[in-house]
């Protein structure tokens, strides 16, 4: 696979009636999994969730930062996928501690966080019960917390390693087509037979050797269509030693007073790419000299 098709696509059918977007992830998806080293099912439902990110941000705001959070109430698990412009997205996951798989059900909810513009956050949430998996749920949210009728299909597709235990990433993407205000009953007449013949979105992206571009052929066939934008999708993260510094002029003077006399070094952990920051007393003695 090229790095051409590691990206997504957002189309539109050229009457107006239909919008698409369409996406490959697995590269991405196999370094977020590789950094937390999940295997299973586990893998398999925040490997999910990354490409779901990605597409609702493209459908819903492609220049803001959007997050999917999969979780239980009462918490005892959440998975969290950041999705942000430019493609850089990144993941988080926090397992049963009793070990086991995550499921969907009553218990388990679907948060979608958009980060607007002017800094606020505008939020929806849903229960996964009875949702036709986690695309399911995409499709359900969509229709209720943005009231636009998707369809919606996600794959990620692993097998775990026999020697490591983890999971091996051989395709994850999805699609959502969404209906525009301007499709007619014929337009979608024609669209709902076409969806019923669709293959399983994994065996779609294999059959396209994994090209988002391929697969929007496939997903809208019967329509005249253009294209209108390409995005490049990878793992990323933005922490660094600046932002870390930055977090920890948020402690008490005394505190920071406290950590620079005994000459101590913080040992801090970025959550989601794992990088560690040994933050020494030279980076925090400039904290001292605030107003």
């Amino acid at each position: 696979m090229t790095e051409l098709t590691e990206q997504v696509l957002r189309g539109i059918t050229n009457d107006g009636a239909f919008r698409a977007i369409t996406i490959n992830a697995t590269k991405m998806v196999q370094r977020v999994l590789n950094i937390h080293k999940l295997s299973g099912n586990n893998a398999q439902l925040l490997g999910q969730l990354l490409v779901a990110g990605v597409m609702i941000r493209e459908t819903m705001a492609p220049g803001m930062r959007v997050q999917a959070i999969l979780g239980s109430h009462p918490p005892k698990f959440s998975l969290v996928a950041d999705a942000r412009p430019k493609g850089m997205t990144r993941g988080l996951a926090s397992l049963p501690e009793d070990g086991s798989d995550i499921t969907l059900g009553k218990d388990t909810l679907l948060q979608v966080v958009r980060v607007l513009y002017n800094g606020e956050l505008q939020q929806g949430i849903i229960t996964t019960e009875g949702a036709n998996g986690l695309a399911g749920a995409v499709q359900s949210y969509m229709l209720n917390s943005e009231q636009v009728h998707s369809l919606v299909d996600i794959c990620c597709v692993i097998e775990d390693d026999p020697v490591t235990g983890l999971a091996k990433v051989k395709v994850a993407g999805g699609y959502i087509i969404q209906m525009l205000p301007e499709a007619d009953e014929a337009a979608l007449a024609i669209m709902t037979v076409t969806a019923e013949s669709f293959p399983p979105v994994a065996q779609m992206l294999q059959s396209e050797g994994g090209d988002p571009e391929g697969l929007m052929h496939m997903l809208l066939k019967p329509f005249e269509r253009t294209v209108l934008d390409k995005s490049s999708v990878h793992e990323g993260c933005p922490c660094s030693m600046t932002r870390v510094v930055g977090a920890l002029a948020t402690m008490g003077r005394a505190e920071i007073v406290d950590i620079v006399r005994k000459g101590e070094v913080l040992s801090i952990d970025c959550d989601y790419c794992r990088t560690n920051y040994q933050v020494g007393s030279e980076l925090l003695k400039p904290l001292l000299d605030r107003n």
